[in-house]
């Protein structure tokens, strides 16, 4: 018996020694995880990339913004790219996209923390309607934006700056690129191709911060602490609720709410979409007792709807659409189709019904924070196409092939292989059931022309749009042959 005594005290002094060993193994941040997840590193030398670093590091509190702004999300995207295999480095690209803001919205309409397009992020799966815009939604931009990088990295051969550049300008960019490399026996990686300005200062600027974050001793900088650990996870409810209401429920301040549910358009989750609601991991245990709470008593007094409601106002005089959508932080349009408005009139003494505000007390009503704000801003400047894209399923047959199977379906390839995550040279096995989108996105808001301002260059327009001076000459024959711009002139700036 002693001798078996002994065994269980050996077997537990061994556990703890193992625990401990992890524990003080484990990394202490996500700075020190991060880089041994690094594939690019052989690049980080290149001259680009260092003129890049040097920018950077006279600019040190970009640094300091990238830690504070991407704190909510960095964990879960990492733990994202790990689970996938891919490099690392992938983490730090929304800092490049998008300064690691879900609002953030570019000149041509790309939004959220990959700053996706609309009609890509349609082709990925990501829905968009009046309710929700998921290219600013955490996780479903993030699978969205990965699942294209695997497709990107096929496509161009498993060369990941290659992938990176798609992103950036494009697929059909950097395949004509490299055509027209080969058809003059130069190489094909991504330092040898022509690419627009734009990209070729892109890839690098990525590069850069990964290296500052490999080894950013090298650099003379330190980058503060965040935990590693998840900051947020998701909780199922029944119902809509509004953000307030989340907010109340979970003792928060409505800006975290916002910051971890930006996919929302109208303060308040959307009723065609599974109830899924994001909070800090530390506020789950409050929200879910407050929620039960709530839900019991409104039960009680049978009320219908607890945590939605719509409110009443009441239009005085002078008061404008746009300033009504400011107050109740919601947008002119939502105004507009809840109230059957088919412009922007409305009369003194008219009563309009705002969607997305809770019996519960309502922050939001008088919330005027800077994110707030943005948040408003983003709503109002992302484009939301009706598109008429309709999925369907395709089995394949033994006789099928790739290029038969678009040809039926009036589709490309390079989509099939894209919504499905078919590898270049390989095909689908019969049996096997493939994803179809069927029908075209409404592109006429993707902001395909620009309005020229006082003050504005060829030059200054092409670097806002991520082209070249002389694509805008080509698709403005007028310019190129005058040579000048007016302001008040109306420029295509996508072909």
């Amino acid at each position: 018996m002693r001798y078996l005594k002994y065994i269980g005290q050996l077997i537990v002094f061994s556990s703890l020694i193992a625990i401990s060993s992890i524990t003080t193994s484990a990394p202490l941040n996500m700075w020190q995880a991060l880089p041994k997840t690094f594939h690019l590193s052989e690049h980080f030398e290149h001259p680009n990339v260092q003129k890049q670093i040097k920018r950077f590091m006279a600019r040190p509190y970009q640094l300091h913004e990238l830690v504070i702004q991407s704190e909510p999300y960095v964990y879960y995207v990492y733990q994202q790219v790990k689970q996938r295999g891919m490099p690392g480095e992938l983490v730090l690209l929304p800092k490049i996209e998008s300064a690691y803001d879900p609002y953030a919205v570019s000149g041509v309409g790309a939004a959220g923390l990959w700053q996706l397009m609309p009609v890509t992020a349609q082709s990925l799966g990501l829905v968009l309607d009046w309710w929700y815009d998921g290219r600013r939604d955490i996780q479903a931009s993030t699978h969205a934006a990965l699942n294209y990088f695997v497709y990107l990295k096929e496509r161009f051969d498993d060369d990941w700056l290659l992938a990176i550049a798609a992103y950036h300008s494009g697929e059909g960019n950097v395949a004509k690129a490299i055509r027209r490399n080969k058809s003059q026996g130069k190489p094909t990686d991504f330092w040898s191709l022509p690419l627009p300005r734009s990209t070729q200062a892109y890839v690098p600027k990525f590069l850069a911060l990964a290296a500052i974050v490999h080894n950013p001793r090298k650099y003379g900088t330190e980058l503060p602490k965040i935990p590693y650990r998840p900051y947020f996870t998701e909780i199922n409810v029944d119902g809509q609720l509004t953000l307030a209401a989340i907010a109340e429920l979970a003792d928060l301040n409505l800006d975290e709410i916002y910051r971890l549910n930006p996919g929302h358009n109208q303060g308040i989750t959307s009723p065609n979409h599974s109830q899924r609601v994001i909070l800090p991991i530390t506020q789950v245990k409050t929200f879910t007792k407050n929620f039960a709470q709530y839900v019991k008593e409104s039960e009680s007094t049978q009320a219908e709807e607890p945590a939605v409601a719509a409110l009443n106002h009441e239009v005085k005089s002078g008061d404008t659409l746009g300033a009504i959508a400011r107050q109740y932080q919601v947008s002119v349009t939502a105004i507009q189709q809840l109230n059957n408005l088919r412009n922007h009139v409305i009369r003194p003494g008219q009563v309009l019904m705002i969607a997305g505000h809770a019996q519960l007390a309502h922050p939001s009503a008088n919330h005027t924070s800077k994110l707030s704000k943005r948040r408003a801003r983003a709503i109002a400047k992302s484009p939301k196409p009706k598109s008429n894209l309709q999925r369907t399923t395709h089995t394949v047959r033994t006789d099928d092939t790739l290029k038969s199977i678009a040809r039926k379906y009036k589709i490309t390839e390079n989509a099939l292989r894209l919504w499905n995550q078919i590898p270049n040279g390989k095909s689908p096995r019969a049996g096997t059931e493939l994803v179809i989108l069927t029908g075209q996105p409404d592109v006429a808001r993707l902001n395909s022309y620009y309005r020229v301002r006082a003050g504005d260059t060829l030059s200054h327009i092409a670097k806002r749009h991520g082209v070249r001076v002389s694509d805008l000459q080509r698709w403005n024959p007028q310019v190129k042959q005058s040579g000048v711009i007016r302001p008040g002139q109306r420029l295509r700036v996508r072909a």
